[in-house]
């Protein structure tokens, strides 16, 4: 069962089919201010990916939230406000794909939940980014762009644990997760 500390009108509510089938009840993501970003930061254009190409790598982070915010079955408000977080960080990545990828996102945030509900998120697209990131851009940026993905997955499973997280200790349900998120990369933790 799905327990969010905040309660949405029914007439908001939407939910997130997951991996395993079961639906997660999305909350609202914090509204911030309108930042100018490169116009340019469709990445189909900046990284010569086809639409359906830069689609898996830019529902990359998305996913890997999933993943995370969902281990425990609730995706909470500070989740989310944790994802809105590590996209603004991320626009300031040294990894020239992810900080493309977070200033797309992070202009979208205020629609991120209706992308939530319109697009399909799976773990296997994670896969499938990485491999898309090695064959276009090289090795080197595909770990980059995976490691950035990682720390968006730890700053999400800080967010997850709560005040034990605040001394750097996860539950273990973020401890799995973190694993299984790095695992979906082909890499054993």
């Amino acid at each position: 069962m799905v327990h969010s500390t905040q309660q949405l009108p029914e007439s908001q509510a939407r939910t997130q089919p997951l991996m395993g089938g079961a639906a997660v009840p999305l909350p609202f993501f914090p509204e911030g201010d309108d930042e100018a970003t490169d116009p340019r930061a469709e990445g189909a254009c900046l990284f010569d990916m086809s639409p359906a190409e830069w689609r898996f790598v830019r529902n990359a982070p998305l996913v890997g939230f999933l993943l995370v915010a969902s281990a425990d079955g609730a995706v909470v408000p500070r989740k989310c406000r944790a994802l809105v977080s590590a996209l603004e960080e991320g626009k300031r990545s040294s990894c020239g794909l992810f900080r493309a990828v977070c200033r797309e996102l992070y202009r979208q945030r205020d629609n991120l939940l209706e992308l939530f509900v319109t697009d399909t998120f799976e773990r296997d697209q994670l896969a499938e980014a990485y491999g898309l990131v090695h064959e276009k851009l090289g090795p080197k940026e595909a770990e980059h762009f995976r490691a950035c993905l990682l720390k968006v997955g730890r700053q999400v499973a800080k967010a997850s644990g709560g005040w034990r997280a605040s001394w750097g200790l996860l539950r273990g349900v973020e401890r799995r997760a973190l694993a299984e998120l790095d695992r979906t990369f082909g890499h054993r933790s």
